[in-house]
């Protein structure tokens, strides 16, 4: 859904407010987010970190918060997966060789 992608920065203030989320922990953890894709409806946030550590903390911690304010502002139901942008670049599809 475009809507949430454009809307992105409004969904990330209103956690911080929402939630008295202090500024370092606003700029260290949820700031860097971003969106991958939306799928159904999951939305896939992206954090910027290969330390497998970050996304355990960040899912335990924030996905509440994005599934909440997200499914309010937009009247429907969401659900939020986070992935490491390492993994994503696992995921994406070889480019093939070009054969000489």
């Amino acid at each position: 859904m475009e809507e949430i992608k454009q809307n992105w920065a409004l969904i990330k203030d209103t956690i911080k407010k929402e939630y008295s989320i202090s500024n370092i922990s606003y700029r260290t953890w949820i700031e860097p987010l971003y969106i991958h894709n939306i799928v159904d409806n999951v939305i896939t946030i992206v954090i910027p970190s290969d330390q497998d550590h970050t996304l355990s903390y960040i899912s335990s911690k924030y996905k509440s918060f994005f599934q909440v304010t997200i499914s309010e502002l937009f009247d429907y139901e969401y659900d939020v997966k986070f992935v490491l942008e390492k993994d994503l670049e696992l995921d994406e599809p070889q480019k093939a060789e070009s054969s000489i």
